[in-house]
């Protein structure tokens, strides 16, 4: 049990790092709200002087403004869609007993590690550039004309390349989540008819709640089967075994 004293030596030992850790933060956000209020030109003079809510109502009011918010609502609604949708399917994927499991886990999130301008350049020249990049090669493969899709589907693009790069995040973390539940719970909630989803790895889909009930009882069947099968021969060969000693006994 942790006493008075202990508790205020973890307190002291934490405060540099704490501390560190809020001037970090705090500094360039309280700068952030003073500038706000200024009319602050670094090439044009500096400082020159406080305007009060005029920035805020002029961004407000711009005309770049509301559609700005319109986009950007899109992009996240697009990416948290394709991270959580796809992150819950490889959580379940990866929960699964499988030949090479820590290396697979390791490929699936390695995008994470990727700074996001890195991530933005090699989408943009290696994938999408519409004469040399990857997807333009297939295209023409299937006889179709290349895509420019940082012109013509360019909130498609970015939601992309933004769900690439935070689709590690959003598995690790459904991962930890899939593996921290009570085994218990899980198969009193299968036993209740809970919709639970189930990885087949045989032939890679889901499986259903009745589904998998198939399944587990066609094995129970196999496994009976195969006991009573074990059980005759065993029965059959200690007859056999003992046949010499009632001829014998029978004899004497």
């Amino acid at each position: 049990m942790a006493t008075q004293h202990s508790r205020s030596a973890a307190r002291f030992m934490m405060a540099p790092a704490v501390v560190l850790l809020l001037g970090w933060m705090l500094v360039p956000l309280l700068m952030t709200l003073y500038f706000s209020f200024k009319t602050y030109l670094p090439l044009r003079g500096g400082d020159l002087g406080w305007t009060g809510f005029d920035n805020y109502v002029r961004f407000v009011s711009s005309s770049a403004f509301w559609p700005s918010i319109q986009a950007t609502l899109i992009i996240v609604g697009g990416a948290l869609i394709i991270t959580v949708g796809f992150g819950v399917l490889l959580g379940i994927l990866l929960n699964q007993p499988m030949w090479g499991q820590g290396v697979v886990r390791i490929l699936v999130i390695a995008p994470f590690f990727v700074m996001p301008t890195v991530s933005a350049l090699v989408w943009k020249n290696m994938f999408m550039d519409p004469t040399n990049g990857l997807l333009a090669h297939l295209w023409r493969f299937f006889g179709a004309d290349p895509v420019v899709w940082l012109s013509d589907a360019s909130l498609f693009s970015i939601i992309l390349i933004v769900s690439w790069q935070w689709l590690p995040f959003a598995t690790l973390i459904l991962l930890t989540a899939i593996q921290s539940l009570d085994g218990e719970q899980l198969e009193a909630s299968e036993m209740d008819g809970a919709p639970v989803l189930k990885w087949h790895l045989e032939d890679g889909s889901l499986l259903t709640p009745e589904e998998e009930a198939r399944l587990r009882a066609e094995r129970l069947r196999a496994e009976a089967e195969a006991k009573k099968k074990h059980k005759t021969y065993s029965t059959r060969r200690s007859r056999r075994k003992k046949l010499p000693e009632l001829l014998e006994a029978e004899h004497v």
